[in-house]
């Protein structure tokens, strides 16, 4: 019995196979674990924005880290590391880079148990007079350490006319939830609010890791 409990809190956060349960998981009603060591990938941008692979990115981050408690290696050592593996003189992004390589090593090179990718398929805010609209659009997928894909969701934010829409307050969040760059970036943007908005959606399903 002693064996059974200590394997029990050894397992830490990594998530048991469900009996019957599809091989990807898609976001629902019942809660997420998601293996407990994660590295955020880059996110691949199929946007005009530039502002907005780089707050999708932070935002992930930090619900991963700071609210949900999963170990979640830095970003800049993240593309410390890929941009390593890569030939010194490609020009491809890293993001690029990510995608098209093997994930089992990519996870193997970055030391996690888990990669957490990404895709900002629209991200943007249009005015005329007093109409304005915005369209947030992102794509959510983790693969384990042996490059299977094992979660993924697919979130939307979309207002215009007379749609108020539910926008979180990105502006609340300080220095000490985001880097101070992050941050000024976040003060300046007009879709700051949705891609947060899409963020806190995208993992509200998702377990804390104890």
């Amino acid at each position: 019995m002693l064996a059974i409990i200590l394997a029990f809190f050894l397992t830490g956060c990594v998530r048991f196979p469900v009996q019957n349960s599809p091989d990807v998981q898609k976001s629902s009603a019942a809660e997420i674990k998601l293996p407990a060591h994660i590295s955020v990938l880059p996110p691949l941008n199929r946007t005009p924005s530039a502002d907005g692979r780089i707050l999708l990115r932070a935002f992930v981050v930090r619900k991963l880290g700071r609210d949900l408690g999963y170990l979640v290696q830095d970003a800049d050592q993240t593309d410390a590391i890929l941009s390593s593996q890569m030939p010194q003189d490609s020009q491809m992004p890293l993001a690029l880079y990510a995608e098209k390589e093997d994930n089992s090593r990519l996870a193997s090179i970055l030391g996690a148990e888990g990669l957490l990718h990404s895709e900002l398929l629209e991200c943007a805010k249009s005015s005329l007079t007093i109409y304005s609209e915005t369209k947030v659009k992102a794509r959510f997928w983790l693969t384990d350490a042996q490059g299977k894909k094992i979660w993924e969701t697919e979130k939307h934010f979309e207002t215009g006319g007379l749609g108020s829409g539910r926008a979180s307050p990105a502006s609340s969040l300080s220095d000490s939830q985001l880097p101070s760059d992050v941050m000024e970036r976040v003060r300046h943007s007009d879709v700051a609010d949705p891609l947060l908005q899409v963020v806190e959606e995208a993992f509200q399903n998702v377990a804390r890791c104890y």
